[in-house]
C-alpha cells in the first residue's frame, strides 16, 4: 500500500523518506539556509494507509 502522490523535494529544501512513499513510511523535510518550513508542524508526515498523515510543506524566504 502506498501513498500518493510520493513526497517531493520542496523548492530551496529537502526531504528523506525512511521508505518512499509506502505504508508506515516517514518523510522528515527541512529548507535550506535562508528559508523556513511554511509551517514548523509539518516537519515530518507519514503514510498511514489511508494517505499522507499531513499536507507536504513548503520552503519560504526568512525576510529581516
Amino acid at each position: 500500500m502506498a501513498c500518493k502522490p510520493e513526497s517531493s523535494h520542496p523548492n530551496n529544501g529537502n526531504v528523506i523518506c525512511s521508505d518512499g512513499n509506502n505504508y508506515q513510511s516517514v518523510c522528515d523535510y527541512t529548507c535550506d539556509k535562508g528559508f523556513k518550513l511554511s509551517d514548523p508542524a509539518l516537519d515530518s508526515r507519514f503514510c498511514d494507509g489511508h494517505g499522507w498523515s499531513k499536507k507536504e510543506p513548503f520552503c519560504k524566504e526568512i525576510l529581516n
